[in-house]
């Protein structure tokens, strides 16, 4: 499998990362000491708390995404690892941050690091389960929505695809992954793949397989995206 890798971009929201998180832990400490310090102004520890509190959510948002541990092209680059040459796999090069073109279709992940129960409810829509200790820690975010989610990467690409091959109808899909290794997912009747990234790659040999593309539509494919992964 081929991998392009953004590898720029991803280092430095790693570092905006750890840079906010420093910031957090030093807007707090700094509001705790001035508490005691100066007892009778009580409204700057009150402002260093609630700035302090968001810094550090920013850095556990940006930490949840691009630390090499969680990172698409760790995580999700090693899970498709085995897959022959006729597979490429973009992170952060594009559009939309995880891409994978198979020999039949553009596959794009919303990439999910949600832990504990997570379902398709018969009121069709999504829920999540999960500890209020994780909540509280920030490494268990709301799940959002998968479908809005996807309908917007799906217009990125296509805007993409329209300006590079105009004319060409480039097949595409979402593929809903959770990375969480601690997830319990079930999406039966979900209108989105969705799995766990354990079972990424035997579902792409198996029922997530497509019907090849020509040759020289998966080359205009290729060539088109490695262009803008290069911009």
């Amino acid at each position: 499998m081929k991998l392009v890798v953004n590898t720029a971009f991803a280092t430095r929201r790693e570092k905006l990362a750890q840079w906010t998180g420093l910031s957090g832990i030093a807007i707090l400490l700094t509001g705790t000491a001035f508490s005691f310090l100066r007892p009778e102004v009580p409204v700057i520890p009150f402002i260093t708390l609630i700035v302090g509190f968001l810094t550090t959510r920013v850095s556990l948002y940006l930490a949840n995404r691009y630390m090499p541990q969680y990172r698409a092209d760790t995580v999700v680059a090693q899970a498709l690892k085995g897959l022959d040459d006729r597979y490429t796999f973009y992170a952060y090069a594009l559009p939309v941050p995880a891409v994978l073109v198979e020999p039949g279709i553009v596959t794009l992940f919303l990439l999910k690091g949600q832990r504990g129960q997570v379902w398709y409810g018969e009121d069709g829509r999504w829920h999540h389960r999960a500890s209020l200790y994780w909540r509280l820690v920030g490494r268990d975010e709301p799940l959002g929505d998968p479908e809005r989610e996807a309908e917007a990467a799906l217009r990125k690409m296509q805007a993409l695809f329209e300006k590079a091959l105009p004319g060409e109808e480039v097949p595409m899909r979402v593929v809903v992954l959770f990375t969480n290794p601690e997830v319990e997912l079930k999406a039966n009747g979900a209108p989105l793949p969705a799995l766990p990234l354990r079972r990424l790659k035997k579902w792409l040999r198996g029922a997530g397989r497509t019907q090849a593309l020509s040759g020289r539509l998966r080359r205009q494919v290729i060539a088109a995206l490695d262009e803008a992964a290069s911009l």
